[in-house]
């Protein structure tokens, strides 16, 4: 069984492979799964759909053992909250965001160019035209 991990949100593809020809494939899992034969996956993962899957091949009644795989959805961080002291034009404005999922990085953008640091974001020497979102 072979997957590349997703977020949470995102469909998990699982896909089975096997060296015998014209098999049809078994899968099992604690979430439910939509299943193409070699394919099984997990719409709209959620960090719930962590787990034990498993595929086995049948090919004339006979059926092999089960391969297994550990599924483990990357959660989708918090929307973060940014932080600002209102400055006068020409000095540095500091942006400051927070987050309560732990291990976050920040990536920011704006109208005028920022200097970065992960959490902070510097406007320097702002003036009007750093105005925005």
């Amino acid at each position: 069984i072979a997957m590349t991990p997703v977020c949470e949100g995102s469909d998990q593809l699982l896909t089975a492979t096997s060296t015998t020809a014209g098999v049809t494939y078994n899968w099992s899992g604690p979430t439910p799964l939509v299943v193409n034969n070699d394919k099984a996956t997990i719409k709209a993962a959620t960090v719930a759909s962590n787990g034990s899957y498993s595929v086995s091949a049948t090919l004339n009644t006979c059926t092999s053992q089960s391969a297994a795989i550990d599924v483990a959805i990357n959660p989708m961080p918090v929307v973060p909250t940014i932080a600002m002291t209102p400055v006068c034009e020409g000095s540095d404005q500091l942006l400051t965001a927070t987050s309560t999922t732990a291990g976050v990085t920040y990536n920011w953008s704006g109208p005028t160019p920022l200097v970065v640091n992960n959490d902070k974001a510097t406007i320097k020497a702002a003036t009007v035209a750093s105005n925005g979102s």
